[in-house]
This record gives structure tokens, sequence and C-alpha cells, in this order.
């Protein structure tokens, strides 16, 4: 049986550009949004999951 790390729900501290490349990269459109006009609102409570060697792999704010 191989041996899974179980990823991490963490409280983060803020989310922005770099966490969001970290999870997606740094395209310009990563959501594919762009041309739709539609906007993310600001959150001001962050979620995100950690895998292995501490990488975002998600993120939820509410």
């Amino acid at each position: 049986m191989a041996d899974h790390m179980t990823p991490d729900v963490v409280r983060l501290a803020d989310y922005g550009p770099a966490e969001q490349a970290e999870i997606l990269g740094d395209g310009p459109d990563p959501y594919g949004v762009a041309d739709t006009g539609l906007t993310f609102l600001p959150k001001e409570i962050h979620f995100g999951v950690r895998g292995e060697g501490g990488r975002l792999l998600a993120h939820s704010g509410l």
C-alpha cells in the first residue's frame, strides 16, 4: 500500500497574486473569464489546502 500524505486545511493570513499563482500558475486569465466582464469580490477570510512540501493546492474565501 502506498504511503500518502493527508493534505492540511489551513487558515491563510492573506490570499493575493502570489498565492493564486502557486495554485493556478501565472497566466493572465487563469479562470478564463476576462472576456465575460466577471469580477471576484474581495474576501475577508481565507482558507487553503496545502499538500506535500507545503504547496498551496486550493483556496476558498468568505
